[in-house]
């Protein structure tokens, strides 16, 4: 599969992982899907604080199929949750993993605080 990402996503920083998100999602569709599984998510996690704990795993195991769909479909590149590998395999892959879902999270409600202020190139 073609990529149009520019590499792995980048943990080092915020600012790197920012701009490698973005990289890997620069069709508005395919962000426009992230942002509304990632908006799901966020209201399946206040379901879950209020004792609906099986509505918050739902919409996350929901989520992640859409969100690869969005990419293989519109982006034409490989979701970053599944290039999110760690040489050291085991338990450092499921935490770059982790990473890369909660980071992608952090995204949205990056991009909705830019949005607002009037500070969002595009959603």
């Amino acid at each position: 599969m073609q990529s149009t990402a520019t590499g792995p996503i980048d943990f080092d920083s915020w600012d790197a992982f920012r701009a490698s998100y973005d990289a890997a999602h620069r069709h508005p569709a395919n962000r426009l899907i992230h942002h509304a599984t990632h908006a799901a998510v966020l209201g399946g996690a206040v379901a879950a604080m209020l004792g609906h704990p099986g509505t918050f795993v739902a919409v996350v195991l929901a989520a992640f199929p859409v969100n690869w769909c969005g990419h293989w479909l519109f982006e034409r590149n490989e979701p970053a949750f599944l290039l999110a590998a760690d040489t050291r395999g085991g338990s450092a892959t499921a935490w770059r993993k982790a990473l890369v879902a909660v980071g992608g999270v952090a995204w949205t409600i990056e991009s909705a605080v830019r949005l607002v202020r009037g500070h969002a190139p595009g959603i």
